[in-house]
């Protein structure tokens, strides 16, 4: 049975044992949401599931949409980066007008007598396509690779990026249930409470119980009063924090379905969960990614000291005029070999090693996290198993205690104190019980982070 239907279970047998109470003396506070306006005919909002709450969270949240944007430019750092494998074309139009030119500054010697030391005015045109290509330069090929890596890193930090949403999402959802559910059993020991009042009232006029009986529950009424409007707080303040994680806006009605408890019928072992969550994880196949990305940095800083091969070639036309041009073009090929450049390469080097040592570190911190993640979700949720069956053993306990106190009370048997203790072990039962369910349900979405499973997470 879940907390909702033994609240209600127990708020009718208690008041079918004793006197009637009218509805309307029961103070009932807005919550949230769904607070009603007097007079007006309201229809609830359409229940909202866990799996619409994060599948809404994820489409809505920030932090997607960062990841999103960043896995773009995460693609054009990737184009830019493999643009040095493939070739160079260059289309050039020109016309130019020469007014005058020393042959002598060119190198013609200005001595001789037919040849004329300054030459102008004419026009120069040319029109040319020029292509260049990389034939061998192995930095730019693990440069290539580098930004590839890069590019995938972006995507698997988009996936965790919804992850961690999801997570969020989850635990928002709960939250507001917990406080839900809190609500209810606050509203339920209201009942109760001002069902041993008038209980003790009528015991006080029939002479049986004395005015203190009387004095005590009208504190214990007041105190659970106070304790529901504690708890319609903490709901509302859940409502809004869920709409801002799930992105809807946050003056719409909201409603959550009672949803069972969800039983865990079997745990994984230990090291099966541990070798999943290191394949599934999000986190892992970053650090991986990461880790190779600085791999193929290092090594195109290194290839810095090798030869590169370069090929070029132009065709064009080139003349006076446009009317008046000839074909003209060549082709050939460079040998670059860096001989002396300052300790420039080296230190590119360097600091690409540090940058590779750095990511192997994280790496390995990674892959031990997810070993502990793994480890403490299964003991928590065990324990939280272990912890919801003792409160569902510790509310039956207390309603019979309570059955037993009232029964007492009613005949006659002495004053209301064991009555008003056996209230206040329930409520305390009660509590204990929503807390534990909402523990557990945190449990279980502990353990979905642990193993990578947020975004299927039911």
């Amino acid at each position: 049975m879940n907390t909702q239907s033994l609240m209600t279970a127990l708020t009718v047998s208690i008041l079918a044992a004793g006197p009637a109470l009218p509805e309307q003396a029961i103070p009932q506070l807005p919550l949230g949401s769904q607070a009603a306006v007097p007079g007006a005919v309201t229809s609830a909002p359409p229940p909202l599931t866990l799996t619409q709450a994060i599948q809404l969270a994820i489409q809505n949240n920030l932090t997607d949409k960062l990841a999103k944007a960043s896995t773009e430019q995460a693609r054009g750092a990737a184009i830019q980066s493999a643009a040095g494998l493939l070739p160079h074309i260059m289309g050039t139009v020109s016309q130019s007008r020469v007014f005058k030119i020393n042959l002598a500054a060119e190198g013609f010697p200005s001595n001789i007598t037919l040849f004329p030391e300054v030459l102008g005015p004419y026009d120069v045109f040319d029109a040319r396509i020029s292509l260049v290509q990389n034939i061998l330069d192995f930095s730019v090929i693990f440069k290539a690779q580098a930004g590839a890596a890069a590019r995938h890193v972006a995507e698997l930090q988009e996936r965790l990026a919804r992850e961690q949403v999801a997570t969020a999402a989850a635990l928002a959802y709960f939250e507001a249930q917990r406080t839900t559910r809190a609500v209810s059993a606050a509203q339920a020991d209201l009942q109760l409470a001002q069902s041993l009042l008038k209980l003790t009232r009528d015991q006080h006029q029939a002479g049986v119980s004395t005015g203190v009986d009387v004095a005590r529950s009208e504190t214990s009424e007041a105190q659970e009063n106070l304790r529901l409007i504690r708890a319609q707080v903490s709901a509302q303040n859940a409502d809004i924090r869920l709409k801002r994680v799930v992105g809807l806006p946050l003056d719409q009605p909201v409603s959550l379905p009672d949803l069972p408890r969800t039983p865990v019928s079997e745990l994984p072992a230990p090291k099966k969960a541990i070798g999943q969550a290191t394949h599934d994880r999000a986190e892992m196949q970053v650090a991986s990614e990461a880790y190779q990305a600085s791999i193929y940095n290092y090594r195109s800083a290194e290839a810095g000291h090798l030869p590169t091969l370069v090929a070029m070639a132009d065709y064009g036309f080139s003349g006076n005029t446009p009317d008046s041009t000839a074909r003209t073009g060549s082709i050939g090929g460079r040998l670059d070999l860096p001989i002396f450049e300052g300790g420039e390469i080296h230190g590119r080097a360097v600091e690409a090693q540090g940058m590779r040592d750095e990511y192997e570190s994280r790496y390995n911190d990674v892959r031990a996290q997810i070993e502990e993640d793994v480890r403490l979700a299964l003991q928590n949720l065990t324990a939280e198993i272990q912890e919801t069956q003792t409160a569902d053993q510790a509310v039956t306990l207390a309603q019979t205690e309570l059955k037993m106190a009232r029964d007492r009370y009613g005949a006659g048997v002495g004053d209301n104190i064991q009555l008003l203790t056996a209230q206040d072990v329930l409520d305390r039962a009660l509590d204990d019980q929503v807390d534990a369910v909402a523990r557990y349900d945190t449990a279980r979405v502990n353990l979905a982070t642990a193993l990578g499973q947020m975004e299927t997470f039911h």
